[in-house]
């Protein structure tokens, strides 16, 4: 995984789709990745667990998670923190949803991705 130290617009973050309409604008340093994710409106995050801490705030819209069996709707301003290896799924609200998020360690699975174009970003 790459790391650097770097200072960019979030415009010019290449977008990495990561499921079928979700697309991230990713960021990876060595112990940490971080994204800004636009979620297509009912676009699902299925069902999956992962070794990595998830911490993340709505910024725009809505989505609903299910952790571990428990649903729960975040809205713009809501946080949330899934403990790593926790049971999760996530589906965009009816506008859909923008959302930053962190894991801990990085993602490695997601900087393997290979990366679309640029195009404006739904936020800010």
């Amino acid at each position: 995984m790459e790391t650097l130290t770097t200072f960019r617009s979030l415009a010019e973050i290449p977008v990495t789709p990561i499921w079928q309409g979700l697309d991230a604008r990713l960021i990876h340093g060595q112990n940490a990745s971080f994204s800004v994710i636009e979620i297509a409106p009912g676009a699902v995050a299925s069902e999956h667990r992962h070794p990595h801490e998830q911490i993340g705030m709505c910024l725009r819209g809505e989505l609903t998670f299910t952790v571990d069996g428990e649903t729960r709707t975040v809205r713009a301003g809501h946080t949330w923190c899934i403990a790593p290896g926790r049971v999760h799924a996530a589906v965009g609200g009816p506008d859909g949803a923008v959302v930053v998020e962190i894991w801990a360690p990085g993602r490695e699975d997601f900087a393997a991705l290979e990366p679309g174009g640029t195009r404006a970003p739904q936020f800010p």
